[in-house]
């Protein structure tokens, strides 16, 4: 049971790591980096959040999540042992799937 708990967690942290890059590629309503995820945050944009297991111990990064889950944005912890969470570690250890397009 649990291996298949862990195999679901990891199909689904890879299937949002798709999307965030598809919406990178389709220049759609993603933030990537701490900047562009904080700004997302402040301007209420922010849907989802996905960050890696590594940011846990940073504390600005902390009270971002916090305000992100006070406008009721969902946190994703991806872990950086897995490939998904490599690829995020890669653009930076956090982005954010948006409500809508930011303009930059």
């Amino acid at each position: 049971m649990e291996k298949l708990i862990d195999d679901l967690q990891l199909s689904r942290e890879v299937k949002l790591m798709n999307d965030v890059i598809l919406r990178i590629s389709q220049e759609g309503a993603v933030a990537y980096g701490r900047n562009e995820v904080q700004n997302a945050i402040e301007m209420g944009a922010v849907q989802e959040v996905l960050l890696t297991d590594a940011l846990l111990r940073d504390s600005a990064i902390m009270q971002m999540v916090e305000k992100a889950e006070q406008m009721q944005a969902k946190i994703v912890v991806l872990s950086t042992q897995f490939e998904p969470g490599e690829r995020l570690d890669a653009l930076g250890g956090i982005a954010a799937l948006l409500r809508y397009k930011m303009v930059k």
